[in-house]
């Protein structure tokens, strides 16, 4: 589904099956410029050095040459359907690399792959990496792949804790007030921003010979560890 709707993009642009488009430089820096802006609101000690780490990927997360079709392919938009397995919800459709699927694949909390260890999710990610070749797709050595994926891992991951932080500051305000509601979703808000916490903190463990800054990278590192 990834190269075929890569593919048709290349063809048919403007009648490409995308909602939110291009992962280009608007979207990176709206996607990243909403996280680091969460993440200092509520007190992320390391928001600064955050947006330094996050603005040295985008030449390279954006690059149109390596996008393919991006669907949210997460667990939970597979059906089996007669004994065949068939994907659905297209809502969130854009192109992007092929990174962002992987996460979604893999990194989604409550489907079974958290219990993965670092090991597992590497041999996941070069099977991910081999069935794209086998379609067609320029995804590079496995260490870029890895590499591209762990640099996404380090946005999206970041963006899930800063959102949850979000919902865990609401939660606690809305408690205070008596809400019940609010009362009851905030464990799940806990364990969701522990949950992003601990990928953000493995991507970058990942991804670490990549960033030049290295008192910059330390900093945001003991910051998410602290959370």
């Amino acid at each position: 589904i990834a190269v075929m709707g890569a593919a048709y993009h290349a063809k048919n642009p403007e009648n490409s099956p995308a909602f939110f488009g291009e992962f280009d430089e608007g979207e990176f820096r709206f996607l990243n410029g909403r996280t680091v802006k969460i993440l200092r609101t509520n007190g992320f000690s390391a928001a600064n050095e955050l947006e330094a780490l996050l603005a040295g990927t985008m030449e390279r997360i954006t690059d149109s040459k390596s996008r393919l079709f991006y669907r949210d392919a997460t667990p939970l938009n597979w059906i089996n359907y007669n004994g065949q397995v068939v994907a659905i919800d297209l809502g969130s459709t854009s192109y992007r690399q092929p990174g962002f699927e992987a996460i979604a694949l893999f990194e989604t909390p409550n489907t079974g792959f958290e219990t993965l260890n670092e090991e597992q999710r590497t041999e996941l990610l070069k099977g991910y990496k081999e069935a794209l070749q086998s379609h067609g797709a320029d995804v590079g050595s496995d260490e870029e792949f890895l590499r591209m994926y762990g640099l996404a891992s380090v946005i999206k991951n970041a963006s899930g804790t800063a959102s949850r932080m979000d919902h865990i500051a609401k939660n606690v305000a809305a408690i205070e007030t008596g809400d019940r509601v609010a009362t009851e979703r905030l464990p799940g808000n806990i364990e969701g921003r522990n949950f992003h916490r601990d990928r953000t903190l493995a991507a970058l463990t990942r991804t670490e010979d990549y960033f030049s800054n290295k008192a910059a990278y330390s900093t945001v590192r003991d910051a998410f560890a602290a959370l």
